[in-house]
């Protein structure tokens, strides 16, 4: 993987300390100049945003990359739901939903707002952690397009476990950008599908 990244010259990285370790962040790999970084701290210390304008000969694009709370749904949590004790473990599933809900719609209102701020035509990619039909989703997306709705076909789904039923994993883009393809490729890199999309301002 690090073989692959060294292939793009501009490189930003936003990490999350944790007990004096880097151990999360994100980062943006381009082969165009990267400035005016900033990074989007939240109070889960797993989670975080960034943006950084991307200078596309002479047009300037704000890009934001996201990581959203997680479900924090776990293999035990599955089992006791398929053998277990349903009621207790559907209780108990229910409150992680519910707290991890709460802690998404904070985050989702953040980026909007910083969306809103932006003074360049904007990319809001990431992981999401939750559905499209979901508040988190809808008040990110706001006005902008949904490049799985312009270009992806099927299900779409992106995350892995859970019988494969979930697309959490975005490319949004303002409306003065347009999604020519959408990809989603069944290769096992991790518990979530890559999103590769072609996009081109309009």
């Amino acid at each position: 993987m690090s073989e692959r990244m060294s292939r793009w010259k501009y490189v930003v990285h936003s990490y999350l300390e944790d007990d004096g370790k880097y151990k999360f962040g994100l980062a943006v790999y381009s082969r165009f100049p990267l400035t005016d970084a900033h990074s989007v701290k939240f109070s889960s210390r797993q989670n975080s945003s960034m943006y950084v304008d991307v200078n596309i000969e002479g047009k300037k694009i704000r890009l934001f990359n996201n990581h959203l709370q997680s479900t924090q749904f776990t293999g035990n949590d599955k089992k006791e739901l398929i053998s277990g004790d349903v009621e207790a473990a559907a209780k108990k599933v229910g409150n992680k939903l519910r707290e991890s809900y709460k802690v998404r719609a904070f985050q989702a209102d953040t980026i909007s707002a910083l969306v809103k701020l932006s003074p360049h035509p904007v990319i809001v990619v990431g992981d999401f952690n939750d559905t499209p039909a979901s508040y988190v989703v809808n008040v990110i997306r706001g006005d902008m397009s949904d490049s799985f709705r312009e270009r992806g076909q099927g299900y779409g789904y992106t995350y892995t476990d859970l019988f494969k039923l979930f697309r959490i994993d975005y490319v949004l883009h303002s409306k003065d950008i347009e999604t020519i393809d959408y990809e989603s490729p069944p290769v096992v890199w991790s518990d979530h599908k890559p999103v590769v999309v072609k996009l081109q301002i309009r």
